[in-house]
């Protein structure tokens, strides 16, 4: 049953978890991590990818990791 139930459902629990990761991280940093507000938008776009990259990255090994520990 349990099988059943990951199989139907995995594929979207995966990206709502992923999603879920990506828009609560854009809420929390809404600044640089230093805390001064960005001056050019170069500055804003290489944090952006600094920390989304980063959190991106452990939240994509964190559901790769939990779905080979369910199969």
């Amino acid at each position: 049953m349990l099988v059943k139930m990951v199989s139907v459902y995995g594929p979207y629990m995966i990206s709502v978890a992923l999603f879920v990761a990506a828009i609560s991280t854009n809420i929390i940093f809404n600044t640089l991590p230093s805390g001064k507000k960005p001056e050019t938008r170069m500055e804003w776009l290489k944090a952006r990818i600094q920390v989304n990259g980063v959190i991106s990255l452990l939240a994509g090994l964190l559901v790769y990791g939990g779905v080979h520990m369910i199969d």
